[in-house]
């Protein structure tokens, strides 16, 4: 592992109540996923408060610990530090989320959607930044085909966000993802992001907001 998890595992462990209190341990695409002997024994509150942990979640009969992309690692150093047998990893179908507030829904979505895309998202703002500075310094000129390549790689993930976005939702959300990268394509369609940067693209909403009412009040 690049980074070492073992202090946060030893945390997580001690804080879901001790190796004693797990029955059994797996994870899915983003959370460390416990069977404990006595829910009651963990401290929601410190693992919340744990660097590295997004939220806990309590559904399904599992105590849930939200991870983000790294949950693999983490849940190697685990199974490292407690001695336990894992389950490896399991589907995200079945997570039963009747039971989380709508803070913890509204996290779960959140990290559920960015959490796979940090790391090429700040890779892309660094060497934006980076090529910004180059050229204020007058170190890189933007006329250089070095400043062009660089900005573009820096710019390119940004301009073409909806269609990261479109992949990481869909299977948040469970629809269908070429549906999902057509309306990001949609999006990012230089006409419509021309017509998105003029006052074009809300005269037409207006426009049309005003005939469906029109045509509803006399019909």
């Amino acid at each position: 592992m690049a980074k070492n998890y073992d202090a946060l595992a030893k945390t997580i462990i001690k804080d879901v109540g001790g190796k004693d209190n797990v029955i059994s341990v797996v994870h899915c695409t983003t959370r460390l996923r416990f069977k404990l002997k006595d829910e009651k024994k963990a401290n929601d509150d410190a693992l919340k408060d744990t660097d590295g942990v997004v939220t806990v979640v309590k559904a399904g009969g599992q105590y849930q610990v939200v991870i983000g992309n790294e949950v693999a690692d983490v849940y190697e150093a685990v199974l490292k530090e407690g001695g336990f047998s894992g389950g490896g990893q399991v589907a995200d179908d079945d997570l039963d989320d009747s039971n989380m507030s709508l803070m913890d829904k509204a996290i779960d979505l959140i990290s559920g959607i960015f959490t796979p895309i940090l790391g090429p998202m700040a890779a892309a703002g660094m060497i934006k930044g980076l090529t910004a500075m180059c050229a204020s310094f007058g170190w890189l000129a933007k006329t250089s085909g070095t400043y062009e390549v660089l900005y573009a790689i820096g710019d390119g993930f940004f301009y073409f966000l909806p269609l990261i976005l479109a992949i990481t939702s869909a299977k948040k959300f469970k629809v269908d993802r070429f549906t999902a990268i057509t309306i990001g394509a949609a999006m990012c369609y230089p006409a419509m992001v021309a017509m998105n940067s003029s006052k074009k693209f809300y005269l037409i909403y207006l426009t049309e907001h005003f005939y469906i009412h029109k045509f509803m009040l006399h019909s």
